[in-house]
């Protein structure tokens, strides 16, 4: 029995948009009456729903239908393989996004309802990319190629900046942009690297978060962030990292960033 596209769509679920859609990526087409108007029988339904059936797994359309044209079991055992593959990435990639939007909203948390909020936590190692020229903070076109890779395989690469220790404690004024990316996503993704990379211990670290008065503030030391160090008998050993907020807040100004600074203790 032939049906006409409306009618057909509605047997199999499948808006007839779509059903045009496919066939221009490669479903088999379906025939065409003596007026030119496609006509579909059970075989367009067995095509329509393998073709769901490989998305379904997973497989991209064009995928799916190149799929459809017909393939050799064991052939077919080493995409499957592959698409599994791909699909463990895609969960850790979600994983890692799920953390750091629970991560995000809690720093929002905080700068709303403590500011002078501040943790010591241990954070793994990061790689810092430079970006910018060191003069006049304009971003530099000798790191194109690495950044382009950054934000192409990494789901949590951060807009940031990184000032050197002793301006952090001095003026706050020798300020870099660039991109940041933990050190287990830098591996794990083989992300390139060039003199503008620069990896940073971290470790035992303070952690707080500090709104914005304007696009790139000077970054240094504040009062209630001496307070936590002179309370905890802590001391700044390294460079201070700050990771931007994407969005401004209105009454934050120009938006806001997350600090982390590596400490070490000064009983000793």
């Amino acid at each position: 029995m032939a049906y006409k596209i409306k009618d057909f769509s509605k047997i199999i679920g499948v808006e007839p948009h779509n059903l045009r859609f496919y066939e221009e990526k490669g479903l088999p087409e379906a025939e065409r009456d003596e007026s030119g108007y496609r006509v579909y029988n059970i075989r367009n339904a067995y095509d329509v729903n393998s073709f769901l059936a490989f998305q379904a797994m997973g497989f991209t359309v064009q995928e799916s239908a190149e799929l459809l044209k017909g393939i050799e079991p064991l052939a077919l055992v080493e995409r499957l393989a592959e698409n599994d593959r791909k699909m463990e990435k895609e969960i850790e990639v979600l994983k890692s996004r799920i953390s750091w939007n629970r991560k995000l909203a809690e720093y929002c948390r905080h700068l709303v309802e403590d500011p002078d909020w501040a943790e010591l936590l241990e954070l793994e190692p990061v790689y810092f990319l430079q970006a910018s020229d060191k003069e006049d903070l304009e971003i530099s076109k000798e790191s194109d190629r690495e950044i382009a890779a950054w934000v192409a395989e990494v789901p949590n690469v951060h807009f940031v900046s990184l000032t050197a220790r002793e301006s952090f404690i001095g003026d706050g004024r020798a300020l870099n942009l660039g991109y940041s990316v933990n050190e287990s996503d830098f591996k794990r993704l083989e992300l390139p690297a060039s003199e503008h990379t620069k990896k940073l211990p971290m470790g035992k670290c303070v952690v707080w978060t500090q709104a914005c008065d304007k696009e790139l503030p000077t970054l240094r030391l504040s009062p209630h962030l001496g307070r936590f160090l002179e309370d905890n008998h802590l001391r700044i050993s390294g460079d201070m990292l700050a990771i931007y907020f994407m969005p401004k807040f209105p009454k934050e100004g120009a938006g806001s960033f997350i600090g982390a600074v590596p400490v070490e203790c000064t009983d000793r």
